[in-house]
C-alpha cells in the first residue's frame, strides 16, 4: 500500500512507515492518491514516482519562508540511524526532530516552531555517512 504525494512526486510506503506528517497552512489543497496492490499494479498505476528511493536526499523544506510549521521530506535508500535536526546561525542545536532507526523509502516530518523566533535555521539529516544541510528562513 503506497500514498503517493502528487504534488511533491513522492511515495510513502504505508506498511514501514506508520508516522506522517504535512504542513499545510496556507495551502488550499494537497493532492494524494493511495494504490494498493501486487508490485507490478502500483508500479503501473505510479509511472512517473520513485517507489523507492536510490539515493539519500534532503528536500527543501516546504513552505520555506515558513510561520508556524513546515514540511521536511527525506529518503532513505536502505535502513539507516536517522538523526534530524535544526540549528540556529551560532550553530546551537534548536530541534531534533528526528532520533531512531528507520525503515527505507521516504518521510516526512512537520517541524512546528511556535516557540522559536523569527530567522534562518539550517536542517541537518545524518542517515548512516550521508549527511546533507539545508537552509530555512522562520518568518513570523
Amino acid at each position: 500500500m503506497i500514498l503517493i504525494d502528487e504534488d511533491t512526486k513522492t511515495s510513502y510506503n504505508l506498511q514501514s512507515n506508520h508516522r506522517l506528517e504535512f504542513a499545510t497552512q496556507r495551502l488550499t489543497e494537497k493532492h494524494f492518491k493511495l494504490v494498493a496492490g501486487a508490485q507490478s499494479f502500483v508500479e503501473s498505476e505510479s509511472p512517473q514516482v520513485e517507489l523507492q528511493p536510490k539515493d539519500y536526499v534532503l528536500m527543501q523544506n516546504f513552505p520555506n519562508p515558513f510561520n508556524p510549521a513546515t514540511q521536511i521530506i527525506y529518503a532513505l535508500p536502505q535502513p539507516a540511524r536517522v538523526a534530524l535536526q535544526v540549528f540556529n546561525v551560532e550553530g546551537k542545536l534548536v530541534a531534533t526532530l528526528v532520533n531512531e532507526r528507520q525503515e527505507k523509502g521516504s518521510h516526512t516530518v512537520v517541524w512546528s516552531a511556535a516557540g522559536v523566533g523569527s530567522g534562518v535555521y539550517f536542517i541537518r539529516l545524518e542517515a548512516g555517512k550521508f549527511s546533507s544541510v539545508r537552509k530555512c528562513v522562520l518568518a513570523k
